[in-house]
């Protein structure tokens, strides 16, 4: 007769699962602090996951967990080093690895050279210029109309035509729906739309030299009429001062300028330009003066708030 029971076997079989779960448990939590600082801070899922796999393997979840602490324990613990306890003399003992550079050896300007970099590269830097579209971008790419390489030549001919197509069809579409507006709001803002493409027509450097001042006297003509349908507009003011200002004719770009600031436009869309026409003067209390009433703050142009920042002094 056997001195064991159905009663005692199950209860052996409750004791060794629940010792067992015991101690899986306990390695789950001396194991789970020990990971990687990602998965740390899922505590609950990290001891989850161990008890899990440690529970349902038996012997082999031992090893497992185990193994996994002593590697884990191995660890190289690496302290952060606060940046004013390095030293300058360590760093340049240190060897570092630097990516080649995607365009060659050189600045954009520098690739632009015959000897700097082969024509895909120099392609690479026209399409960037492209999609800067600034003064300088389109000054430079202009240049490269008489480049000596072929493909470059091409290249910027077809990125000035296409920004340039991109305007005459603004001009175009506006001229055409002009004559149909009826309304005489409208109708100053589509003007002074065709006044603002013409100057930036100009400003951008898009359109060949000889036809610069021609595209200017266009936006100062478009201008002039949008101020007739709707005198009450504070930005075609700043359009007129701006081409003015470019002319050299510092009379009627300050006068249209101060008609713009009568409408308490903001400050950095008129302050800046007759800074400038003062500067230009020789006229630099006045400059001083003008800049000294401009709110650092509100000037999002960082060039511009270093400029307004010099000559408040601060």
């Amino acid at each position: 007769m056997s001195i064991f029971t159905t009663d005692s076997y199950y209860t052996a079989i409750g004791i060794i699962l629940f010792v067992h779960a015991v101690a899986i448990a306990l390695l789950s939590l001396v194991v789970q602090p020990m990971l990687p600082e990602r998965y740390r801070k899922y505590r609950l899922a990290g001891f989850l996951v161990f008890f899990t796999i440690g529970f349902a393997t038996f012997l082999v979840g031992y090893i497992i967990l185990i193994a996994l602490y002593l590697l884990l324990r191995s660890r190289i613990q690496q302290t952060i080093v606060p940046y004013e306890t390095i030293v300058t003399g360590d760093i340049m003992e240190e060897d570092f690895f630097f990516e080649g550079r995607r365009f060659g050896e050189g600045a954009f300007a520098e690739l632009l050279q015959a000897e700097k970099a082969n024509v895909e590269a120099k392609q690479k830097v026209f399409l960037g210029f492209a999609d800067i579209k600034t003064p300088d971008t389109f000054a430079v790419i202009r240049e490269n109309l008489s480049n000596p390489v072929d493909e470059i030549r091409l290249y910027v001919f077809g990125i000035l035509y296409n920004a340039e197509k991109e305007f005459v069809e603004r001009i175009h579409t506006i001229k055409k729906a002009l004559p149909e507006e009826t309304d005489k709001t409208r109708r100053a803002e589509m003007l002074r739309e065709l006044a603002q493409t013409y100057y930036d027509l100009f400003y951008f450097n898009i359109v060949d030299d000889s036809i610069k001042p021609s595209v200017l006297n266009d936006a100062i003509r478009y201008a002039k009429q949008s101020i007739k349908e709707n005198p009450r507009d504070p930005s075609t003011y700043v359009v007129l001062g701006k081409a003015y200002l470019k002319k050299g004719d510092y009379e009627e770009a300050s006068r249209w300028f101060e008609q713009a600031r009568s409408f308490k436009i903001e400050e950095s869309k008129t302050i800046p330009y007759l800074a400038e026409i003062y500067f230009n003067r020789r006229e630099f209390k006045k400059t001083k003066e003008l800049l000294a009433q401009m709110d650092v703050e509100t000037v999002l142009n960082n060039h511009l708030r270093n400029i307004v920042l010099l000559w408040k002094g601060t």
